[in-house]
């Protein structure tokens, strides 16, 4: 083998090493849809709502034990914690309770930030709102019934009583009132029979004509019966007196 000498040496340093061909990236084909192919749609992220505050759950449970000293620890953490949002959100068993302590502790603040001439007029303002929020109170009850604002439910519609012909429905409350005047003092206008008195037999007896005779005959000689006797205990004490 030939020993390479310095000048062979100088001769490949000027040499130019050939270059590398740069390979082309190959481009991926995107795959059109088929016709009649959907993209499938992407499914809209459902936002969880916000959980409620262990705080509120464990004031519910609290109120409904009627816990006093729970009640008290509980309230000053919710109204530490909760935001307005949170407490627009409230429960009604508790809500009243959160948003008055809230309105002491902001009271309690501001007294705290006054010097004592406002402390006082604030004071006196308070209590004289206090009176006149009394006094209209008093003015509200004092009010005539028709003048109140009542939110009541409207009665509902009146349906007419069906009558057997022959017998107007303008009758119905007439024949009401014999059946109960009848069942109220059956003990002692019948009390050794079982005579059963209804306003839908009365009113089928009247409207029946002939038929309905002998029920309608019982019914008469009860109140006439009924009128002979308070006759004849108004008379005889005057036969006694003479």
């Amino acid at each position: 083998m030939k020993q390479m000498t310095l000048f062979d040496m100088s001769k490949k340093k000027g040499m130019k090493t050939p270059e590398k061909k740069k390979s082309m990236p190959i481009k991926k084909k995107i795959k059109s849809p088929q016709k009649g192919m959907k993209t499938p749609d992407k499914k809209p992220k459902v936002m969880s709502p916000p959980r409620t505050p262990a705080v509120v759950s464990k004031l519910v449970l609290a109120v409904k034990a009627k816990d006093k000293g729970k009640i008290k620890g509980l309230l000053e953490t919710a109204c530490k914690v909760l935001s307005l949002k949170q407490r627009g959100k409230l429960p009604v068993s508790v809500k009243d309770m959160v948003e008055s302590s809230i309105a002491r502790r902001e009271e309690k603040r501001k007294l705290d930030a006054m010097t004592p001439e406002q402390r006082d007029e604030y004071q006196k303002q308070k209590r004289q709102a206090q009176k006149r929020k009394r006094q209209e109170e008093l003015k509200e009850k004092k009010k005539k019934f028709e003048d109140t604002e009542l939110d009541l439910e409207p009665l509902p519609e009146m349906k007419i009583v069906p009558t057997p012909d022959g017998l107007p429905n303008e009758l119905f409350g007439d024949v009401a009132m014999v059946t109960e005047f009848i069942s109220c003092y059956q003990g002692l206008l019948i009390p050794n029979k079982e005579f059963p008195v209804s306003a839908e037999k009365l009113m089928q007896s009247i409207g029946s004509g002939k038929e309905g005779f002998s029920y309608l005959s019982k019914i008469l000689s009860i109140l006439l019966q009924t009128l002979l006797q308070d006759q004849i205990s108004e008379v005889s004490p005057k036969h006694n007196c003479s």
